[in-house]
């Protein structure tokens, strides 16, 4: 690691253990003596901030493929490699490979822009996935209360039901048998 680039980690792991400790408990100054910097730097991160406190970094699960295995991903599949190559370099199921390729591969151009490549290949996209994941993560449905067909129907018979001060276990298990073949009126307690 070049001079430089380690003195930028140490920075940014000073920080880190900074916030930790604030996170803690620790005053801002207690905080800077713990980390060995001098209060104007311990002042120059809170104002870096916006004077909050910044959230501790997610761990992201090892279920999930990391930006170092799609980059991994790209490479191989550029060289050539199979989906099962690439699977066993990086220690995971060929599904998982074969399905981010599909996933996140670009739509192949028309046939008369398309740049002479091998039949059957796609571009795989490693920046673009994470952004993909999330977009495809999200949820459209729309709230049943708020939905204007079943909405006042539901919002009504629950509003009676908790005048009589049912429980919501109560309120769903009679929605189902109140309404048998309506299954948009399903609720879960």
């Amino acid at each position: 690691m070049p001079m430089s680039t380690q003195r930028t980690h140490e920075r940014s792991q000073r920080e880190q253990t900074f916030w930790n400790h604030v996170r803690n408990g620790s005053s801002w100054t207690a905080a800077c003596e713990a980390v060995g910097v001098h209060p104007r730097q311990g002042y120059r991160w809170r104002k870096a901030n916006g004077g909050r406190i910044p959230t501790s970094p997610r761990a992201i699960s090892g279920r999930y493929l990391s930006l170092d295995e799609r980059l991994r991903i790209a490479d191989a599949h550029l060289a050539g490699d199979g989906v099962r190559a690439i699977a066993t370099t990086l220690g995971r199921a060929p599904s998982t490979i074969s399905r981010e390729l599909r996933r996140n591969a670009t739509t192949p151009p028309t046939r008369a822009l398309r740049p002479r490549r091998p039949p059957g290949r796609v571009t795989y996209e490693p920046y673009a996935a994470p952004r993909r994941a999330a977009q495809r993560g999200l949820r459209p449905k729309v709230a049943k209360l708020d939905d204007p067909v079943i909405g006042p129907v539901l919002s009504a018979y629950v509003e009676a039901k908790m005048d009589l001060r049912w429980s919501p276990q109560q309120i769903a298990h009679e929605l189902a048998v109140d309404f048998p073949d309506r299954q948009e009126l399903r609720v879960s307690p």
